[in-house]
């Protein structure tokens, strides 16, 4: 199955990062931006365990 991704502009700028605890084997991250998005946002996520050489994605779509 093939899909569209179409953004729908330019995202605030990203102002931090941190660590929003683990559950469960689950790694949680909080996004605080420059300013309040005026839209909903969904982010995707990947990780690389070999220094950036491939990458997998555990999360698309994740508000």
């Amino acid at each position: 199955m093939m899909d569209t991704f179409r953004p729908g502009g330019s995202p605030p700028a990203l102002r931090a990062v941190r660590s929003a605890g683990a559950e469960d084997g689950m790694l949680g991250r909080a996004l605080g931006f420059d300013q309040d998005p005026e839209t909903d946002l969904s982010h995707s996520a990947q990780v690389s365990a070999d220094g950036g050489r491939t990458w997998q994605t555990p999360g698309v779509g994740l508000e």
